[in-house]
């Protein structure tokens, strides 16, 4: 995390600035809040999430969604149909854009379906939607929370604050460090421009950044661990608990025999429990599919699409997806 309190200085489990005279950047990602417009946008957002509400509770007395469920989706909602279908309502009363509403509900049936939320998690986003929050706010902040150790209640704290940055593209991670006092650590531009003297990368960072989240170590130690020649497998190992056995043979570090090729990147390892459900391989396999240059970030986006297309078809069997040629 680098923190955002000075102009340049970022907390980076959230900013990345741009490191000049070291032809080297991490995108910058928020450049201070006007605090003028502060209390203008936490009344803003409360005023439309009491709208939402109001619109949302009229939607619950006076109408209703029939699901018409398949033989494939019976086991999908049977402990869950009522919230899910109250969860249907709130969005056809406040979501009018049905490309919108199309891609929230593939988006939160990934988080059960890819991601494995349990259903007391996706009940609680269900409710922070029937609730009148934004769905596409509380989406966003659900995928991030998934980076983190912190209890399912940190997307509401987190949504609590948007009034307070908005403006700023990354007000998730600005409001997380807030809710969480950025115990994950700080870094300042000039901490940052000495970790690439010492050879770490703009992905080391923001790896590190997102690793951070889990609470087992913080981003500056992280860093060190990169720095001392540590793998980001061999990190992940310790973060996670995973144990995967071929952390020695997937050395940043190539061995001295060389025929190991350093093929894959953190970026690519931090998914592996994402790319082991996509592909029905273990954690384990994922790593070796990655190290072996099977797969990579192309590889990644036509899975993840060709999973967002079979949730969708699903959805549409069901008759849960609206015509995107419709309007009002």
């Amino acid at each position: 995390m680098i923190s955002t309190a000075v102009i340049i200085s970022v907390s980076i489990c959230g900013i990345v600035v741009y490191a000049s005279g070291l032809g080297d950047s991490i995108v910058s990602k928020f450049i201070g809040t006007n605090t003028e417009v502060v209390n203008e946008h936490a009344n803003t957002l409360h005023s439309e999430n009491a709208e939402r509400e109001r619109i949302i509770n009229e939607a619950l007395t006076n109408s209703g969604v029939q699901i018409t469920l398949s033989d494939d989706d019976e086991n999908i909602y049977s402990n869950t149909t009522d919230k899910f279908s109250r969860m249907l309502i709130a969005m056809n009363a406040t979501i009018s854009d049905p490309v919108e509403y199309n891609d929230l509900l593939v988006n939160y049936e990934y988080l059960r379906e890819v991601h494995q939320l349990s259903q007391s998690n996706l009940d609680y986003i269900a409710d922070l939607i029937i609730d009148g929050c934004d769905m596409k706010d509380i989406i966003s902040i659900a995928y991030f929370w998934l980076d983190t150790n912190d209890d399912i209640s940190l997307i509401k704290q987190i949504y609590d604050l948007k009034g307070e940055y908005e403006g700023s593209r990354f007000w998730i991670e600005d409001s997380y460090d807030r809710v969480t006092k950025s115990k994950n650590g700080t870094l300042s531009v000039e901490d940052i421009e000495n970790y690439f003297s010492k050879g770490m990368t703009a992905e080391d960072i923001t790896s590190a950044d997102k690793l951070c989240r889990k609470g087992v170590y913080t981003i500056r130690e992280i860093l060190e661990k990169r720095c001392e020649g540590q793998s980001f497998l061999q990190i992940i190992n310790e973060i996670e608990g995973s144990g995967i056995s071929v952390a020695a043979v997937l050395s940043d570090v190539l061995p001295a025999d060389n025929t190991v090729p350093e093929t894959y990147n953190s970026d690519e390892l931090l998914k592996t429990k994402e790319i082991s459900q996509l592909r029905g391989i273990t954690q384990e396999e994922a790593v070796y599919s990655i190290a072996a240059g099977e797969y990579n970030a192309d590889t990644y986006a036509e899975e993840y699409n060709n999973k967002i297309i079979e949730i969708r078809e699903r959805l549409e069997n069901s008759g849960l997806i609206k015509l995107e040629t419709e309007v009002d």
